[in-house]
């Protein structure tokens, strides 16, 4: 019986081999049940494809999104794009389109209505900002002109206060010499009391005591000619009776001596303060009607005033006009300076004054950060360094290398050649120095035919070379083998001269690079008569 039971928990605990069969024919069944059902609905899609698929895509996500025709029975909702299944008419599907489509063109329609106002709100927002654009260009010129208002108003304002510090120092030395004359006045008056008290102290002998006029300067006793003569002979004739009324002797004529010689002693008194008095307010006259010209003499030592420094008409400087307009700016300010005798401590002053526009704009910074009194304090060779870091960079400077490295001279314009070549000089001194280099860059762009005769003439100086380019130039011209001065020759292809470039677009930079004016050429033409270069040029093969 125990062994019974056993078996039977046994069996009930663990599945039979039936059990196991019929589990596996359920699942299997179940998996043929769902690729049976995966094979259907793929063939049913492949069959709507290809009874749908001739129309376009467009039309059939139309279809789809209109939910034309409805789903294919009540309770499909499963996501998903699908088309209509079979069956269904033409003419709906159609109807479908044309009401998505009348849809859309109402939906473009109010857009097309939004874009057209966004349009007419976009025009009026831009005529707006053409204005406000005006207004501001107006206001910045405005502001310039405001800027150089203040900074004339700033170097005048230096200036009167120079003048009033000249002001106050003449103020400060007539008052002191009117202290001066009245500690004179005060030692006079000393002088003749101590004289008053010897008199009284020692009684005068017989004839009296005799007044001692070297005890005075003499010219105190010289006339003064701005002191009206009928006062100053009255003075004399009261003196003169006094001095004749004291023949007499004893005590009325010692009383008669005194009064006679303190009279003569205020008087002189009287007439040289008179005389300082008038010095003073000739002097004070003088320095209030001088106006900026400092005032008359002893101011010619501090320099030139910024009227007379304006009257030589120094050039303007706006800041665009690039290195070489900054160069000859400063070679201007620099010859006013030599002429006006300007003091160095005024030259950046004076010179500041002639900024205009982005220039001036420019100074204006460097005075925010310096300070007035920094700034006008500058040296000048401070200031010059200053304007070639800011108009003269490192990017100007190597095109202006470049461009001397290529620097021709065209045709006979041997003038408008050393004009520029002068200005390279001075824009880049490290390609002439030393002299042997300038020498040579000048030589190479001469002709050719001139190359070999400035080579063989040997010439270790500048200007001889220039002369001798000149003289070259010139008996080239009379020959015909150069074209005139101001002609541009045109030869035909296969008869171009030889003094011609062989680049044409070398000609036509050289050309537009010279197209600014040039200084007039200072070196003078040595005489047809010297012994300079005589004779004639090798022919040119044409």
């Amino acid at each position: 019986m125990a062994n019974n039971d056993s078996t039977g928990r046994n069996a009930d605990r663990l599945p039979t081999t039936d059990d196991m069969a019929t589990e596996s024919r359920r699942r299997i069944d179940d998996i043929v049940v769902q690729v049976d059902a995966e094979m259907d609905r793929r063939a049913r899609d492949a069959t709507r494809a290809r009874y749908w698929g001739w129309l376009p895509a467009i039309l059939q996500s139309w279809i789809v999104e209109e939910r034309v025709p409805p789903y294919r029975y009540p309770g499909d909702t499963a996501p998903g794009h699908r088309l209509p299944p079979f069956g269904v008419p033409m003419e709906q599907a159609f109807a479908a389109h044309v009401a998505c489509t009348r849809r859309e063109v109402w939906k473009t329609r109010g857009l097309s209505e939004e874009v057209r106002t966004l349009h007419e709100k976009n025009d009026r927002l831009e005529r707006q900002n053409d204005r406000l654009e005006k207004r501001n260009n107006i206001l910045e010129a405005q502001m310039e002109t405001l800027r150089l208002q203040v900074s004339q108003l700033m170097t005048q304002h230096g200036q009167v206060v120079d003048v009033v510090q000249e002001h106050d120092v003449r103020i400060t030395e007539n008052r002191t010499d009117i202290t001066e004359t009245q500690a004179m006045v005060q030692a006079s008056d000393a002088m003749l009391n101590a004289w008053a008290a010897q008199f009284i102290e020692e009684p005068p002998q017989e004839d009296g005591p005799e007044f001692e006029a070297e005890d005075l300067e003499e010219e105190d006793f010289d006339e003064d000619p701005n002191e009206d003569p009928e006062e100053d002979d009255d003075d004399g004739d009261a003196a003169s009776d006094i001095s004749h009324n004291m023949s007499g002797r004893g005590a009325n004529a010692l009383r008669l001596k005194r009064k006679a010689e303190k009279a003569r002693i205020n008087m002189m008194v009287e007439r040289r303060f008179n005389r300082m008095l008038a010095e003073y307010e000739a002097n004070k006259h003088a320095s209030e009607t001088s106006g900026t010209n400092n005032g008359s003499q002893g101011n010619n030592s501090k320099g030139c005033s910024f009227k007379s420094f304006l009257n030589c008409h120094p050039h303007k400087f706006k800041g665009t006009e690039g290195a070489v307009g900054m160069l000859r700016w400063v070679e201007k300010v620099e010859s006013v300076f030599a002429m006006c005798d300007c003091a160095e401590e005024n030259k950046v002053k004076y010179a500041t004054g002639t900024l205009e526009g982005p220039a001036l704009t420019w100074w204006n910074t460097h005075v925010q950060t310096l300070g007035l009194d920094g700034a006008n304090s500058m040296s000048w060779a401070d200031f010059t360094r200053l304007l070639q870091d800011e108009y003269c960079p490192r990017d100007e400077i190597r095109k202006l290398e470049t461009e001397f490295w290529v620097h021709k001279m065209v045709g006979s314009e041997i003038e408008q050649y050393c004009t520029r070549f002068h200005e390279l000089c001075k824009l880049c001194p490290a390609m002439v120095t030393p002299e042997y280099k300038k020498i040579e860059q000048f030589i190479s762009g001469l002709p050719e035919q001139f190359q070999s005769i400035a080579m063989a003439s040997d010439i270790t100086t500048i200007q001889p070379l220039i002369r001798l380019a000149h003289k070259l130039t010139n008996q080239a011209v009379a020959q015909g083998k150069l074209p005139k001065r101001g002609e541009h020759v045109k030869p035909q292809e296969n008869q171009k001269r030889k003094w011609e470039p062989s680049h044409p677009q070398t000609h036509q930079s050289q050309q537009q690079q010279r197209s600014a004016p040039a200084r007039a050429f200072t070196a003078t033409q040595p005489d047809d008569k010297g012994k300079g270069f005589e004779k004639p040029l090798p022919t040119m093969q044409k």
